[in-house]
Order: C-alpha cells, then sequence, then structure tokens
C-alpha cells in the first residue's frame, strides 16, 4: 500500500501485519460513513486506513526518539477512536511491540476509550523488548523507551 508519493520517491507500508485482514481499510468507491465523504480524485481508486488502524500503522513505523515525540503528540489527539473496532484490529495484528507500544501511548493518555479495551484478551507475548538503547524500562509492558515517555506515577503493575 502507498502512503505517500513525491517526485522523488515512494514511501510504501507493508500490508502483511494484519495478516491480510482488511479491517479498518476505507475504499474510496463508498462514502465514508462517520462524516460523508468520499474518498479519492477523479473517482480513482485509493484505500486508505481508519484512524484506529492508521495509529497501529504509524506506531509500527517508529524509529528515533523524534518519531515517538511526534505520535506522543498525535496520540494525545486520538479522543474519538471506537474500542470494538480497535480490539479487533488489536487483536489481529501480529506485532507484539505495537500492541505494548500502543498502550503504552494509551494510558499515557489516558482517552475515555481506553476503559472499553480488554487487554487480558490481548497477547502481548512474553519477555522484554528493546526498543531505544539508553532508554528507560517500562515496568507495566515491559519495553525499553525513551525516557520522556516514562511516567514515574507508573505502579508496577506488570502483565506478564
Amino acid at each position: 500500500m502507498v502512503l505517500a508519493s513525491q517526485a522523488d520517491h515512494i514511501i510504501l507500508h507493508r500490508s502483511t501485519l494484519f495478516g491480510g485482514d482488511p479491517v479498518g481499510i476505507v475504499d474510496s468507491t463508498t462514502p465514508y460513513k462517520e462524516i460523508n465523504w468520499t474518498v479519492g480524485i477523479w473517482n480513482w481508486p485509493i484505500k486508505v486506513s481508519c484512524p484506529e488502524r492508521a495509529i497501529l500503522e504509524l506506531v509500527a513505523e517508529l524509529r528515533g526518539n523524534s518519531d515517538f515525540e511526534y505520535v506522543d503528540l498525535i496520540f494525545e489527539h486520538l479522543i474519538r477512536l471506537r474500542p470494538q473496532l480497535l480490539m479487533r484490529l488489536l487483536l489481529a495484528y501480529r506485532s507484539v511491540k505495537v500492541r505494548r507500544l500502543f498502550f503504552v501511548f494509551a494510558d499515557r493518555h489516558k482517552h475515555d476509550w481506553l476503559e472499553f479495551l480488554e487487554p487480558k484478551q490481548i497477547d502481548f507475548g512474553s519477555g522484554p523488548r528493546a526498543l531505544v538503547g539508553g532508554g528507560a524500562f517500562h515496568p507495566t509492558y515491559h519495553i525499553s523507551l525513551p525516557n520522556f515517555l516514562l511516567d514515574t506515577s507508573y505502579e508496577d503493575e506488570s502483565i506478564f
């Protein structure tokens, strides 16, 4: 799936992270029901991710500290995500890293939809994950993160 195209490069996104499940994909041939508009230009077929799927795809692409800050800012504004669709996507997603990171950001911002998610149904894998060298270790999700993401008020509520 093409994410962006410019004269000098094309950015592709791996579509296999959901195991081929098309959940969360909006097709340009049908109106986007929530806001009543059609995705596309000149009726060319375009497929885009809904906000719930898009945030998981963005989290999957995290690399450096500046990327974490960018995703943190985006997450701050995700107040209207649909928890049922999020659960379906989180269960379909293949990456343990993304599932853990998603919940790190979700716990950090404490949006209302978070209370409707059921983390006990999600496979978080086993063992620690290292994402950032020299980062801080999250006590709940057992993942290394940039220091700014770790709030010192976390209690040790390990999911393992």
